[in-house]
């Protein structure tokens, strides 16, 4: 069985159906398939295509070419088709090689093309085997003939074989030769009738700009690729370098699928949160939730529901005023305690235990803020209200025995130094509150700042430094997993103290301050954490001891935007870097864009504690 390649537009001429014919032994074939692939995929550079060489015009590819695959045994006559496939073939290509010299079909294909006159269009192409080994027997078994008798001599008309001999010049596949390409080229320079050079050359020029066509697609494509990968990023899809890639998007500003609120944003978000909030704390106020209050002298949920409204600056004067006279109750003598305790811890708190610290801490920071705002108070409200937070004072003192920096949450520990690391970050906020109303301690500003320093000092000490674990834990002896609650509000404590008050806290504190507000862009509304359970043995005037049992009630969104407010102003003030401000300015647009609807939704319920309404707003004052 022969095949011929199918004619197509490029065919040679009405007299040539191929452009050449690829004879050669069945030995070969692989040399052959590949030639074959090589000539009719090849693509003639642009320049010569239509250049007119010798009665020929150059086609862009050399289509068809005549490839015989068998060696027809048992025939003795080449066939009228393979006749007719030389006849009509412009150019014969010879696989040279030991199989070849010695194949009769070979040998009868070359004598039968070359006998119709055509030995100029013969082009043979070594594969194997050694050129004239035959002549003066230097045939061996490991250099052999290559060339048909019919290349090494003339060929007669009718195909009778001469005794002339020829120097046929041959392409050449063998090691350190012409090479593949090369040697492929020859071939079509001669079925063209083009100089080799020139095509070489051409080839060359055309290889070079594919190879740049290439490149560019490639890099085309790898962009495509990373651009795909840095989106994923972009949208948090968790994958192998996101969060540096993460960062660096930030570093530079650029985000397709994590949008930053502008800063006139964040703010008016922040107005609408209070506006919202305000009506809803004075609905339940007007509803009559305070009146049990009062009634029972819960200083910690006042303190709580007028600080807040006193620090919100969008609450006008007229809104506030009344407020004030909530206090007057929390200052009478009380009958069951010291005259200096009062009302404010004698009274037991919304969980049923008496003389938390917290409801002194809690007193103190409101009257800081109502004292801070003159536009309410009159000047016998300022004496009163000075008066009082001076009686606040004394009584928050007695949670502050060893004035070491640590703070109790009961009066008269029984062991003094177990110090409540909630209860201090609430004192370090407290303390902060009274600075920033301009007030001191005691009459002192210097005993004032000097609490501080200690306070933030005690807090970065007591910060959980082992493998695998970072925050805060309920007191120094805890050995548990620090508290996930209680670490979010002394970050937002120790944020305000680097902002506000020039703390200088260590680096590893900063560090995963800073990486735990960036994470609160990922936190839903709806994660609370678990409440706080705290026990201590306390004695009372006769020396009889007896068990406090404090539980507190973590809301861990009020302290999440009080910390990113202030650690962007401490990360913006020690110079740390634009991704580190975009972040946390991420963090703070989820908090008061994505999830503000759920928040609104849980406190506007008539069955929500007043006392969660009141952290929440008083927190959210402090975005402006």
């Amino acid at each position: 069985m022969r095949h011929a390649g199918r004619p197509e537009c490029d065919a040679p001429s009405n007299r040539w159906r191929y452009w050449a014919f690829i004879s050669y032994s069945q030995c070969d074939e692989v040399w052959a398939r590949r030639l074959h692939k090589f000539l009719e995929n090849y693509r003639i550079p642009r320049p010569l295509v239509g250049r007119e060489v010798a009665g020929e015009k150059i086609p862009r590819r050399l289509v068809p070419i005549f490839r015989d695959r068998d060696e027809l045994p048992g025939n003795p006559d080449l066939g009228a088709k393979i006749n007719d496939a030389l006849s009509t073939s412009r150019s014969l290509i010879v696989i040279c090689s030991p199989s070849a010299a010695s194949s009769l079909w070979v040998e009868r294909e070359i004598s039968t093309f070359k006998g119709m006159g055509r030995a100029g269009h013969v082009f043979p192409l070594i594969v194997a085997g050694e050129p004239g080994a035959s002549d003066k027997g230097r045939e061996t078994e490991t250099l052999l003939e290559c060339f048909p008798r019919s290349i090494r001599f003339e060929v007669a008309s009718g195909g009778v074989l001469t005794d002339r001999r020829t120097e046929p010049l041959a392409a050449d596949v063998r090691p350190n030769k012409d090479g593949w390409t090369d040697a492929c080229l020859k071939l079509v320079a001669g079925i063209l009738g083009v100089g080799f050079d020139d095509l070489r050359r051409r080839e060359r020029a055309r290889l070079h700009r594919l190879r740049i066509a290439r490149a560019a697609v490639a890099l085309a494509a790898s962009l495509f690729l990373v651009c795909a990968y840095v989106g994923l990023a972009d949208a948090n899809v968790e994958l192998p370098g996101s969060d540096a890639i993460r960062s660096r998007l930030d570093h530079f500003g650029v985000t397709v699928f994590r949008p930053v609120m502008s800063p006139d944003a964040l703010a008016n978000a922040a107005v609408s949160l209070r506006s919202q909030l305000r009506r809803r704390l004075f609905a339940g106020i007007a509803a009559g939730d305070m009146s049990g209050i009062v009634a029972e002298h819960d200083a910690w949920t006042t303190g709580q529901v007028t600080g807040s409204a006193f620090r919100d600056p969008n609450a006008s004067a007229d809104e506030v005023k009344g407020l004030v006279r909530y206090f007057k109750p929390l200052f009478q003598p009380s009958e069951e305690a010291k005259a200096d305790d009062r009302y404010i811890v004698s009274i037991a708190d919304n969980n049923g235990t008496p003389g938390r610290a917290e409801s002194a801490l809690w007193i103190i920071m409101a009257l800081s803020n109502v004292l801070a705002r003159h536009d309410v108070l009159d000047r016998a409200d300022t004496a009163r209200l000075s008066e009082y937070i001076g009686i606040a004072q004394s009584v928050a003192n007695t949670f502050y025995p060893l004035e070491d920096g640590g703070w109790n949450t009961a009066q008269r520990q029984l062991n003094p130094d177990s110090h409540f690391v909630y209860t201090t970050g609430m004192a370090l906020h407290m303390l902060l509150e009274v600075q920033a109303a301009k007030l001191g301690w005691d009459g002192s500003r210097e005993k004032l700042n000097r609490m501080i320093a200690r306070t933030a000092t005690w807090l970065d000490n007591a910060f959980i430094r082992e493998p695998g674990l970072s925050g805060w834990r309920r007191s120094l002896d805890d050995d548990k997993q620090p508290d996930n609650g209680i670490t979010l509000l002394v970050f937002s404590a120790l944020g305000r103290a680097c902002a506000e008050a020039d703390v200088r806290l260590s680096d590893d504190v900063v560090a995963a301050a800073l990486q735990a507000q960036t994470t609160l862009q990922r936190r839903e509304y709806e994660s609370p954490d678990p409440d706080i359970r705290y026990v201590v043995r306390v004695t009372d005037d006769k020396g009889n001891t007896s068990t406090h049992y404090s539980v507190t009630r973590m809301i861990w969104y009020p302290w999440a935007i009080e910390g990113l407010v202030h650690w962007r102003r401490c990360a913006e003030k020690t110079h740390k870097p634009h991704e580190t401000l975009r972040a946390l300015d991420r963090s703070l647009s989820h908090l008061l864009g994505d999830i503000a609807p759920a928040l609104l939704g849980d406190l506007m319920r008539p069955q929500k504690p007043l006392f969660v309404v009141a952290e929440t707003y008083y927190c959210l004052a402090r975005a402006r």
